[in-house]
């Protein structure tokens, strides 16, 4: 057995397909929507080549240079730096052919094998594709690992390899049958049978308005599979014709309910929906795939449902849509980007849209068409993302650049939804709990939006770096917002950077306290730094429910951005922020190529004379707080000294027992200003009455957003006399899902027996509609098991 598989632990999640031998190029996903019975059914096809045994240079993403994992050492006669070579191997790959358009390519070597004709370029090209008005390179979109192919899904299949590549080993293979692996999970398999290949894959096949369903003709003999906990094992015969001939597999099958993937549930007007969950298992319990960061395909999906229906799906363009016979309408989605399997989102529901106002100047505020989504009951408050997202999308194309996208669809997903926001490409969830009328959770909604940039475009090269996609989020998140602030004319010029350093200290306060609570393996950000493995056969901690709710990748990646940010100067270092995206787009990246770039990029950075292991080593791979946040926070407290000195005299004021003198010593806060006030205030041994009466009252607890609902109700359960407002704690949990797990433990610490009955009386109310992990936490909190 493989020593990656010995040491893998049960909260590890599998990486089972052989993704390294074969290589899946498109998935055509044909599925029919069932409310009523909970479960999707039809197939899944997947077009793959075998890869082809060759003599070549290393892979550029296969050894370790001591500057990245995955990097190609340095030759004797080269005088590139190592990551340098890599990205000249990169940037002579060749990717999937998105348009009819390319330029003529020249010099061609013809290799010849009587099972065999590869035609592989060693001259210039130029593929490119419009994405809103802007020139890509098709050079710069995501790669599978090995195989780069320009693919048409005819019987002259046409493949293009990696110019790099010294020779092909074309000499003949024995005629055996082969394993193909695919990542899954409770799928119920009916039958897995080879399809002809006779559709094309480009863009112009892609969104054709004459679409069908019909792929080909299947084979009358069924393939041989065995299906395991978390993939599925296709015996491919072997085949006359050369074996890297595009192929294709169907697969016919029906989703459970014990699948991961999918959420089952109903809306908040009470009508039965699901959406992909984004959970442990990725969509593996969805559809069968290659479920690994490097297996990027494109693909196709048929969604058919009742009439009168919603379908929101990942794609380039809006869908087309066309009715059925039997009252049913079918969705057709498709996309020429090429992605890992893990980011296709998928919600069908009775939602409705929330239009535009009419008054909004749509071609001036827009930088990509969207539409916003949710339940009836919550139209009107939907409204406020429309006050919102035009000037979200403006400044963070300002912030990046150009964005990647053709559109971008928001919805609102049912409050048993388990976090803030989830992104996919071109989908965004979000949680009801952002919805606000000051707009100040909309952070989050901003957060989102930037992973169409550091997650979707650019991803990490290991699952288990997760600050590659949400440090990097985080860290725009406030610049972003505020900007929309300011613009709105919301807050001020000054006020904008002074937000920034409120939510600092809140984001400090939130990793110190989980640092203090948490193991020390799951506080590293690179856990694999001691692996040298590149073959890896498990993500860690992949499926561990209790790393759902950490914030270390977001807090402890956001910190390492803002100190190197302390060092270049917020202009430069949003300037080589920029450079960044332009350079790794449709990329994957390690945690040590992209410390080396800023190094490199920023004189400033440089200048200080640090190195990108000495900042892994002291950010990435050691628990704790590093002591350079620390340093840097201190010339910061000035601030929170303020805060702390009004903390006191509030709480001084409440022992004189008088309201109105409480009420009084109280200063009229920004949300921010409050949420920093009442994060302190839990800091205060014991919580009066009386200081809660007052802070209600002030601050109108029951209007403010939903941060600062959740300190309100931290603070309840603090105070021993609070019973009289466990009513706003009830609301909270039954509104606010997603926040409100940690207060179950508090409740149940607090040894109080009405706080203790109200656990339990609202885990019952929920428990129906909770997420599973979600379920199993609140449900060991309540019971110690």
């Amino acid at each position: 057995m493989d020593a990656n598989v010995q040491k893998r632990g049960e909260l590890d999640l599998p990486l089972s397909s052989n993704s390294s031998d074969i290589q899946v190029h498109h998935y055509l996903i044909d599925l029919k929507c069932d409310l009523c019975n909970d479960f999707f059914q039809g197939s899944t096809t997947v077009y793959f080549t075998k890869q082809m045994k060759r003599d070549r240079l290393p892979d550029p993403l296969d050894i370790d240079s001591g500057i990245s994992e995955n990097t190609t050492p340095k030759s004797a006669d080269s005088e590139t730096t190592p990551i340098e070579e890599k990205e000249e191997l990169k940037s002579k790959s060749f990717v999937a052919e998105l348009s009819s358009e390319n330029e003529p390519v020249n010099n061609y070597i013809e290799i010849v094998d009587e099972k065999c004709r590869v035609m592989c370029d060693v001259g210039k090209t130029s593929m490119k594709r419009k994405v809103n008005d802007t020139d890509i390179s098709a050079a710069t979109l995501p790669m599978n690992k090995h195989l780069k192919q320009s693919v048409s899904l005819k019987d002259d299949t046409n493949i293009s390899y990696d110019a790099n590549l010294q020779r092909f080993d074309c000499e003949k293979e024995n005629n055996k049958d082969f394993i193909l692996i695919l990542d899954c999970h409770e799928l119920e398999i009916q039958s897995v049978s080879e399809t002809e290949v006779t559709t094309s894959i480009d863009a112009q096949t892609l969104s054709s308005p004459h679409w069908s369903t019909d792929e080909g003709q299947t084979s009358e003999n069924l393939l041989q599979y065995d299906l395991g906990d978390q993939c599925l094992k296709i015996k491919v015969p072997s085949q006359k014709e050369s074996e890297d001939n595009l192929r294709a597999i169907k697969i016919s099958y029906k989703t459970t309910t014990d699948g991961l993937s999918l959420k089952w549930t109903k809306d908040q007007d009470g009508n039965d929906c699901v959406y992909t969950h984004g959970h442990w298992v990725n969509n593996r319990s969805l559809f069968p795939s290659q479920d690994v960061p490097e297996a990027l395909a494109t693909w196709q999906a048929y969604i058919t449902v009742q009439q009168g229906l919603t379908v929101i799906m990942s794609g380039d363009l809006e869908p087309q849509c066309r009715e059925c016979s039997d009252g049913m309408e079918c969705f057709y989605f498709w996309t020429t980007f090429p992605m890992p399997s893990s980011t296709l989102s998928l919600a069908v529901g009775s939602w409705k849209e929330c239009k535009k106002p009419k008054l909004q100047n749509q071609s001036a505020n827009e930088s990509i068409p969207y539409r916003v989504f949710g339940p009836e009951t919550l139209m009107t408050k939907m409204n406020d993302i429309h006050r919102y997202i035009p000037l979200c999308l403006k400044e963070v194309t300002t912030v990046l650049g150009p964005h990647p996208m053709k559109r971008q669809d928001i919805l609102v997903v049912p409050s048993s939804f388990d976090s803030l926001g989830m992104a996919s490409p071109s989908v965004l969830y979000i949680s009801q709990s952002l919805l606000h009328s000051d707009l100040s959770m909309f952070y989050r909604l901003a957060h989102e939006v930037c992973h169409t940039w550091f997650g979707i475009v650019i991803g990490p090269l290991d699952w288990t770096e997760e600050w590659l996609t949400e440090g990097f989020c985080t860290y725009l998140e406030d610049i972003i917002h505020t900007r929309v602030l300011k613009t709105a004319g919301m807050i001020s010029e000054k006020e904008e950077s002074d937000v920034r350093y409120l939510r600092d200290f809140v984001k400090l306060r939130t990793l110190t306290a989980e640092q203090q609570n948490t193991e020390e393996s799951l506080q590293t950000l690179k856990p694999d730094c001691c692996e040298l493995s590149t073959n890896k056969t498990f993500v860690k901690n992949g499926m561990n429910p209790e790393k759902k709710y950490l914030q270390v990748h977001y807090l402890k990646g956001y910190f390492l951005l803002r100190y190197l940010e302390k060092m270049a100067g917020s202009l430069e270092f949003l300037a080589c922020l920029r450079k960044y995206v332009q350079k790794y787009h449709g990329k994957l990246v390690s945690s040590q190529e992209v410390l080396q770039f800023f190094i490199q990029e920023c004189e400033q950075i440089s200048a200080a004379e640090v190195t990108a292991p000495e900042l892994s080593l002291v950010w990435l791979e050691c628990s704790g707080i590093p002591s350079p946040l620390l340093q840097m926070m201190e010339t910061e407290s000035g601030v929170m000294s303020s805060f702390k000195r009004q903390v006191k005299e509030f709480c001084k004021s409440c022992k004189r027992k008088t309201t109105k003198f409480a009420q009084d010593t109280l200063k009229d806060f920004n949300p921010d200003e409050l949420l920093l006030f009442l994060e302190l205030l839990l800091d205060v041994k014991e919580i009066p009455l009386i200081a809660l009466s007052c802070l209600k009252k002030k601050y109108n607890i029951d209007n403010c957003n939903a941060e600062i609902k959740h300190r309100w109700c931290e603070l309840v359960i603090k105070c021993k006399q609070g019973n009289k407002f466990n009513k706003d704690i009830q609301n909270f949990l039954l509104d606010h899902q997603g926040m409100g797990v940690y207060l179950y433990g508090e409740m149940m610490l607090s040894g109080r027996k009405a706080l203790i009955d109200l656990a339990h009386k609202c885990f019952q109310q929920l428990q129906h509609s909770m997420s599973t992990d979600n379920y199993n936490t609140v449900h060991s909190m309540l019971f110690g098991d």
